[in-house]
Protein backbone atom coordinates (compact mmCIF):
# COMPACT_ATOMS: atom_id res chain seq x y z
CA UNK A 1 0.00 0.00 0.00
CA UNK A 2 0.83 3.61 -1.00
CA UNK A 3 0.19 6.65 0.75
CA UNK A 4 0.65 9.92 -1.32
CA UNK A 5 1.15 13.22 1.06
CA UNK A 6 -0.08 16.87 0.34
CA UNK A 7 3.40 17.37 -1.94
CA UNK A 8 2.56 14.24 -3.74
CA UNK A 9 5.59 11.59 -2.27
CA UNK A 10 4.64 8.52 -2.59
CA UNK A 11 5.59 7.25 0.52
CA UNK A 12 5.50 3.26 1.44
CA UNK A 13 2.90 2.19 4.08
CA UNK A 14 5.17 0.55 6.56
CA UNK A 15 6.87 4.01 6.62
CA UNK A 16 3.99 5.86 7.34
CA UNK A 17 2.48 3.68 9.99
CA UNK A 18 3.38 4.53 13.02
CA UNK A 19 1.86 2.10 15.73
CA UNK A 20 2.28 -1.40 15.96
CA UNK A 21 -0.39 -3.48 16.21
CA UNK A 22 0.77 -4.61 20.12
CA UNK A 23 0.59 -0.89 20.99
CA UNK A 24 -2.86 -0.29 19.26
CA UNK A 25 -3.78 -3.60 21.48
CA UNK A 26 -2.51 -1.97 24.74
CA UNK A 27 -4.14 1.46 23.89
CA UNK A 28 -7.34 -0.03 23.33
CA UNK A 29 -7.58 -2.18 26.88
CA UNK A 30 -6.19 0.87 28.60
CA UNK A 31 -8.96 2.74 26.97
CA UNK A 32 -11.71 -0.01 27.76
CA UNK A 33 -10.19 -0.15 31.55
CA UNK A 34 -10.50 3.53 31.75
CA UNK A 35 -13.95 3.79 30.51
CA UNK A 36 -15.06 0.57 32.35
CA UNK A 37 -13.61 2.54 35.67
CA UNK A 38 -15.43 5.21 35.18
CA UNK A 39 -18.59 4.19 34.48
CA UNK A 40 -18.41 2.71 37.97
CA UNK A 41 -16.92 5.68 39.67
CA UNK A 42 -19.83 8.15 38.53
CA UNK A 43 -22.04 7.46 41.44
CA UNK A 44 -19.15 8.76 43.68
CA UNK A 45 -19.87 12.52 44.70
CA UNK A 46 -16.08 12.53 45.29
CA UNK A 47 -15.49 11.29 41.65
CA UNK A 48 -18.35 13.89 40.29
CA UNK A 49 -16.63 16.82 42.09
CA UNK A 50 -13.48 15.71 40.70
CA UNK A 51 -13.99 15.17 37.32
CA UNK A 52 -15.85 19.13 37.48
CA UNK A 53 -13.12 20.22 38.50
CA UNK A 54 -10.73 18.59 35.50
CA UNK A 55 -13.59 19.95 32.84
CA UNK A 56 -13.06 23.57 33.61
CA UNK A 57 -9.99 22.46 30.95
CA UNK A 58 -12.22 21.55 28.29
CA UNK A 59 -14.36 25.04 27.87
CA UNK A 60 -12.69 25.49 24.66
CA UNK A 61 -12.80 22.41 22.71
CA UNK A 62 -15.75 20.87 20.31
CA UNK A 63 -19.01 19.73 21.39
CA UNK A 64 -19.28 16.04 21.80
CA UNK A 65 -21.46 14.32 18.96
CA UNK A 66 -23.73 11.64 18.93
CA UNK A 67 -22.58 8.63 17.72
CA UNK A 68 -25.99 7.58 16.32
CA UNK A 69 -24.61 4.02 15.12
CA UNK A 70 -23.42 3.31 18.98
CA UNK A 71 -26.85 4.93 20.62
CA UNK A 72 -29.68 2.55 21.85
CA UNK A 73 -33.13 2.69 20.79
CA UNK A 74 -33.84 5.08 24.20
CA UNK A 75 -31.67 7.47 23.58
CA UNK A 76 -32.59 7.55 19.71
CA UNK A 77 -36.21 7.40 21.31
CA UNK A 78 -35.13 10.35 23.33
CA UNK A 79 -32.99 12.37 20.60
CA UNK A 80 -36.36 12.01 18.36
CA UNK A 81 -37.14 10.92 14.68
CA UNK A 82 -35.50 13.74 13.35
CA UNK A 83 -32.03 13.71 15.30
CA UNK A 84 -29.77 11.68 12.80
CA UNK A 85 -30.80 14.08 9.66
CA UNK A 86 -30.51 17.10 12.27
CA UNK A 87 -26.93 15.76 13.59
CA UNK A 88 -25.76 15.02 10.34
CA UNK A 89 -26.27 18.56 8.76
CA UNK A 90 -24.71 20.08 11.88
CA UNK A 91 -21.55 18.20 11.26
CA UNK A 92 -21.73 19.34 7.48
CA UNK A 93 -21.96 22.65 9.32
CA UNK A 94 -25.33 22.74 6.62
CA UNK A 95 -27.87 23.09 9.84
CA UNK A 96 -30.69 25.09 8.90
CA UNK A 97 -31.24 28.01 11.60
Amino acid sequence: MIVTDANGRQIPWSEVSRISDSEMRELMREIVNRLYTFQLRLGEEEFRDYLDRQLTSTRNWDEPKLDWNLAGRKLRKAAGPDAAEHLALRDQGTEPR
